[in-house]
């Protein structure tokens, strides 16, 4: 199991939301360990679940899987998120329901600790952060076949039926192909909608992918000589954006937050950034302050907080340690939200136009994230 999770963490498999796709993980799911312990004295996090005859992870062709309890919540919808006051409400309590977590996960451990694990299933405590290590890592995975230019046309579908084609195999609700006849006339214009939007992010990767692609890693590469003394790191989330925090009906109060199977020891702003970076960029110069900076502003009133003080989620009054953001931190924060949208709207591009990657989502809600990953990678560059 070990071996086959460390691989999940170097090469992961997206196309399925129920993959265990960290090591992490593991120790979430054991419930023995102290992170099983810190999962269910905080209400914020969804707990994992055994099955009926016990086991906490499942095996499935060829993927890993987990049951969590069901947290009662919605999240912040696109008309909401394009909001400004709904969006700047969101934004900052967010980053408080962040601030909380980082504030129960900081009494877990560091990576050094499991000794009987390989290099590979933990990030190292002492070496540079995975934010670093994985982006520049695809960075230059992703140079090649962007320096070829038009040679990356030809060997994408090159018209919008032929997109569509190979969208309706590759991407369904359920998973099952189905011939284009069997479609209903409601589906079709969606994924004819994906297959423009996928173009549009393959017009923008061959006209500049070069200069952004130097521009990113020239940027990256100053980030990190930026700290001398070395990065904080922490447990963190690594993947919470807009569909993972949920909030109750008032939209006052965070009520949870799912699908966290992609912790791991990475810098506390990957998670503020993350979060930020799932909300539209047009927001920015719209909002009393910048996506980022609103999520820090909710980070920094639970940092800053006297210890001791009784956390939201009805915990009892503890003291703990979580400090802001630091100016460096910060220009690293902002760094990772082009990063994030540069390498995502790629990733969509290769792995369903180069890879043939199967994906459970529906086309209108793939379409939406793309589009929203082109805006913002044409807002910076």
């Amino acid at each position: 199991m070990a071996s086959e999770l460390a691989d999940a963490m170097t090469q992961p498999n997206v196309s399925s939301t129920g993959l265990i796709s960290d090591v992490a993980s593991e120790l979430l799911l054991d419930p023995t360990s102290a992170k099983q312990e810190a999962t269910h004295e905080s209400a914020l996090l969804a707990a994992p679940l055994p099955t009926a005859d016990g086991r906490w992870i499942v095996s499935d062709q060829g993927r890993q899987w987990q049951c969590t309890a069901w947290v009662d919540g919605q999240a912040c919808d696109d008309s909401e998120a394009r909001d400004s006051d709904a969006a700047t409400r969101a934004l900052v309590l967010g980053g408080e329901a962040i601030a909380k977590v980082h504030a129960r996960l900081a009494d877990l451990p560091s990576p050094a600790v499991f000794a009987d694990r390989t290099p590979n299933e933990f990030a190292s405590a002492d070496q540079l952060p995975r934010c670093f290590r994985e982006r520049m890592k695809r960075l230059h995975e992703l140079s090649p076949w962007l320096s070829s230019g038009s040679l990356l046309r030809e060997r994408l579908p090159g018209t919008a039926s032929r997109w569509r084609a190979l969208l309706e195999r590759c991407v369904s609700m359920d998973g099952v192909h189905q011939r284009s006849i069997e479609r209903t006339n409601n589906e079709l214009p969606a994924y004819q909608e994906l297959a423009h939007r996928l173009m549009a992010a393959t017009e923008l990767l061959v006209e500049q992918g070069t200069s952004i692609q130097s521009m990113l890693i020239a940027e990256l590469a100053e980030r990190m000589e930026s700290s001398p003394q070395g990065w904080r790191q922490n447990w963190v989330l690594r993947d919470v954006h807009r569909e993972h925090i949920l909030f109750d009906e008032s939209r006052q109060t965070v009520k949870g937050i799912i699908d966290h199977d992609a912790m791991d020891w990475d810098c506390p702003v990957v998670d503020l950034a993350r979060w930020a970076g799932s909300f539209p960029v047009q927001l920015e110069g719209t909002l009393s302050a910048s996506r980022l900076d609103l999520a820090v502003e909710g980070y920094a009133r639970i940092s800053s907080a006297n210890c001791g003080v009784e956390l939201a989620d009805g915990a009892r009054p503890r003291s703990f340690l979580i400090k802001s953001p630091t100016p460096e931190e910060l220009a690293l924060g902002a760094t990772l939200l082009r990063l994030n949208a540069w390498v995502g709207m790629a990733n969509w591009v290769d792995w369903i136009g180069l890879r043939r990657r199967v994906f459970f989502s529906s086309p209108e809600r793939l379409s939406s994230r793309i589009s929203a990953l082109i805006d913002s990678v044409c807002h910076f560059c």
